[in-house]
């Protein structure tokens, strides 16, 4: 009897070829004690389906190709058992190979010329290559359709498709490519300016890649930011954003959005002021301008609120936030408008008293005539 492994003759006195006996051993050794050593697929974990591989291996050359069909089919019943969608395909794949490596022609000489160790690992190595291929091609069909729902502003639908995907690489031990496919919902959430889920998502990031991926996409990150401007979340979104960057240790990146954040408050402060101008306004203005831990120079808003307080006639007030501005022409411009109009009363009070007082004398005066 020949042996499957190297084609030599087996002895009478023995059942299996001594020569490549060892490589059976090492087959089930890598593949079910090692898998984390030698980064194999977990599919390969499908019960029995090791076992029925090393029975195939044991049969004589005639034997195997003898009994190919039947050996084949239960093969893949094992597989088909198996509730792991993508591991059941990915076994399916492994177990293909598997057949047509060991019916071909070359399967003998090959084994009889490579080492066993080495053999063993190639064999389970071709395995793995053929699981990054099925992978890569699962990823690249994702992600085309989660670029078709981007297009029809289904941003979060996308992301979450995506999120999906990368949370099943993590299952099967891909954490690399997961962190990668998870930067692509992540970009497409701030495709869309869906921050909160933005922030969700990214604490799945591995920390490596969170740090990579924040400096990878700041411009566009910043950009966002500035798209944003005054939605009526803008605050907690830019403190969620100063957040993540300084955890990263970004400390240049985080300053550009305090920045950002001072402008985006003053200009929503002036807006609101312009537009309400009143008291109501002010009190808005004003919430805004008590942030916390941010120190901002609020002359141009202080002067709109101190100039609405001369419209509205309340002159103690102005002058209290005319005492606030730092910048000297806004509180020149200012103090010349109180005191303009401070005189302007003061005449009128003036004019009032004269009036009062010949009033009062010309009463004087007719009281006495008569």
């Amino acid at each position: 009897m020949k042996c499957i492994i190297c084609g030599n003759e087996i002895p009478e006195n023995e059942n299996e070829c001594p020569t490549c006996i060892s490589f059976i051993d090492t087959l089930n050794y890598l593949t079910l004690n090692h898998f984390d050593e030698f980064d194999l697929p977990k599919p390969l974990k499908i019960p029995g389906l090791i076992t029925h591989i090393h029975e195939m291996l044991k049969m004589s050359y005639e034997e195997f190709h003898t009994n190919l069909d039947s050996l084949s089919k239960k093969g893949f019943e094992l597989i088909n058992q198996d509730k792991d969608k993508e591991g059941k395909n990915t076994a399916k794949n492994f177990f293909q190979f598997f057949i047509e490596f060991m019916t071909s022609p070359e399967a003998r000489a090959t084994y009889g010329r490579e080492s066993v160790d080495n053999l063993g690992v190639e064999i389970l190595n071709k395995f793995v290559e053929s699981e990054l291929d099925i992978i890569a091609e699962m990823n690249n069909q994702k992600i085309k359709e989660a670029n078709e729902l981007a297009k029809q502003i289904m941003h979060s639908k996308a992301a979450k498709l995506l999120k999906t995907q990368a949370e099943y690489l993590k299952k099967i031990g891909k954490e690399e490519i997961s962190d990668q496919i998870l930067t692509k919902s992540l970009d497409l959430l701030l495709d869309g300016l869906e921050f909160e889920e933005f922030f969700l998502f990214f604490n799945e990031l591995s920390f490596d890649m969170k740090t990579k991926y924040l400096t990878r996409i700041f411009p566009k990150y910043f950009q966002k930011l500035q798209e944003l401007g005054k939605s009526k979340d803008f605050e907690k979104i830019f403190d969620n954003s100063n957040r993540i960057y300084r955890n990263q240790m970004l400390y240049d990146q985080s300053k550009e959005i305090t920045l950002l954040l001072i402008k985006v408050i003053k200009q929503e402060a002036l807006r609101i002021l312009e537009t309400e101008g009143n008291l109501s306004g002010i009190s808005k203005a004003t919430t805004l301008e008590k942030r916390k831990n941010i120190e901002i120079k609020f002359n141009k808003i202080y002067k709109k609120i101190a100039e609405i307080y001369i419209e509205l006639d309340d002159l103690h007030s102005a002058h209290i936030y005319n005492d606030k501005i730092e910048k000297a022409d806004y509180k020149t411009e200012i103090h010349k408008k109180i005191e303009t109009l401070e005189a302007e009363k003061s005449k009128i009070r003036s004019e009032k008293a004269k009036e009062t007082r010949d009033g009062e004398e010309k009463n004087y005066r007719e009281l006495h005539h008569q």
